[in-house]
């Protein structure tokens, strides 16, 4: 009888899960096709001799979220590009995503629904539509994509502060080091110049204090005084007198 409960148990228990799974569509690997999207896209580019585009993690961050807030909406035959969502709680996913909208303006929101997300379909949303003249633009170097039931959100960043989907902090320090660096490099620049003036210097004040020193050397060397030159030897020669030469002494 026990047994007989529990098998019971069991088969109403896998009845239920069968039925859960086979009713409502579930995609357990939204990341796996998220990066396959993002393969197709830069296969695209690549093939258009363009840079590849680089995840970008505030705007998948964004991309997440405005693709939750569109999942209970119907898909619609074309959805223009914008920098911005015309959201009501629009500013406070930018919050959520520690993003500030004055570094979103140069950036491009895309929007594609796609019935059970089918990732040819997809894909082609994306590349055979108004959307490729913004995957054909170089400007944009950054991704993020988020997907949520029929619906697909890519956002497009740039290199530039004003499409980096950046916060506040880290937009402002960038800013700063920008605006730090011509500083800089002026600062190193006038001191490379000082550092070579006064190495000139020291060379011009080097060669001119040789020849003087070379110049007094020279004048000592004729300032010594002269060596004595040897004393001639004499040589004594004795003559021999002759007899009839020889002086006389006198007789008495």
């Amino acid at each position: 009888m026990a047994s007989l409960l529990q098998l019971s148990t069991l088969s109403f228990f896998l009845v239920a899960l069968s039925i859960l799974f086979t009713s409502t569509p579930v995609h357990c690997d939204d990341a796996a096709e998220d990066d396959d999207l993002l393969q197709g896209l830069n296969s695209y580019r690549t093939a258009r001799n363009l840079s590849t585009l680089v995840k970008n993690d505030k705007a998948e961050c964004l991309a997440e979220e405005l693709a939750g807030e569109l999942e209970h909406q119907p898909c619609t035959a074309a959805v223009p590009a914008t920098p911005q969502l015309q959201l009501a709680n629009y500013p406070s996913i930018l919050k959520k995503c520690k993003i500030d909208i004055n570094y979103t303006r140069d950036g491009v929101i895309m929007q594609v629904c796609v019935p059970h997300r089918v990732p040819t379909l997809v894909l082609t949303n994306f590349t055979q539509s108004h959307y490729s003249r913004y995957l054909n633009d170089s400007k944009f170097t950054g991704v993020g994509v988020g997907s949520e039931d029929d619906w697909v959100v890519a956002v497009l960043s740039t290199n530039g502060i004003e499409g980096s989907f950046s916060g506040a902090s880290r937009a402002a320090m960038e800013l700063g080091l920008m605006m730090l660096s011509p500083c800089l490099v002026a600062l190193l620049l006038g001191l490379f110049v000082g550092m070579n003036s006064k190495f000139n210097l020291g060379l011009k004040l080097g060669q001119k204090t040789r020849p003087n020193l070379v110049r007094a050397d020279l004048g000592r060397t004729r300032l010594k005084k002269p060596e004595m030159a040897p004393k001639p030897k004499f040589r004594w020669a004795y003559l021999s007198l002759t007899d009839s030469e020889k002086p006389k002494m006198a007789q008495a």
